[in-house]
């Protein structure tokens, strides 16, 4: 297991490819190994799974409500997408069956589309977020996306940082406790 401080391949000039269609290896800032891939329909029970293990802090700043379990029809929306006006990534430890982390883009228009993110709470930090952010930017100029928004809580300076730091140029706007993000992707 690497130590925090080493540098991670992609930090020493080693391209990440942020692969849209196979699984991909990601390495945590901690050492410890993910798989990130596509979402599939049947990830609708993982994801209710999440839920459960997310905080209520958590839930209440990626839906802006509190709010503890979702519905069938909900966990299905958010699992079965077509990868070109919705699209999500999971993130899951190799040896277990549990999505740790979800980013997911919907189509605004042609060219734009809403990002959002979800983290089990203990990776907060480690990169993941960033990590799922490249893969959605990658596919989504792929489909002809040239922007990305998000709507994040203005306390959630976590998310914003995520954001900030993407390589991305983008600008906030702020309106009711609610930061904007405009990014340019493409």
């Amino acid at each position: 297991m690497a130590a925090m401080s080493e540098p991670l391949p992609w930090e020493l000039g080693v391209p990440r490819t942020h692969e849209t269609k196979r699984p991909e290896q990601f390495l945590l800032r901690d050492g410890r190994e993910l798989v990130i891939r596509r979402i599939q329909p049947d990830d609708a029970r993982r994801l209710a799974a999440l839920a459960d293990h997310l905080s209520a802090e958590a839930l209440r700043l990626r839906f802006f409500t509190p709010i503890r379990h979702f519905d069938e029809q909900t966990l299905r929306h958010f699992a079965e997408v077509d990868f070109d006006r919705r699209a999500a990534f999971v993130a899951m430890f190799p040896v277990q069956d549990e999505v740790v982390a979800v980013g997911r883009y919907e189509a605004f228009d042609e060219h734009s589309a809403e990002v959002a993110f979800v983290v089990l709470d203990e990776l907060h930090g480690l990169g993941l977020a960033s990590e799922l952010l490249q893969h959605l930017a990658a596919l989504g100029r792929k489909r002809g996306f040239r922007n990305f928004a998000a709507m994040v809580l203005a306390e959630n300076g976590e998310m914003l940082d995520v954001f900030r730091h993407s390589g991305f140029p983008m600008t906030m706007s702020f309106d009711a406790g609610i930061t904007k993000v405009d990014m340019a992707i493409g």
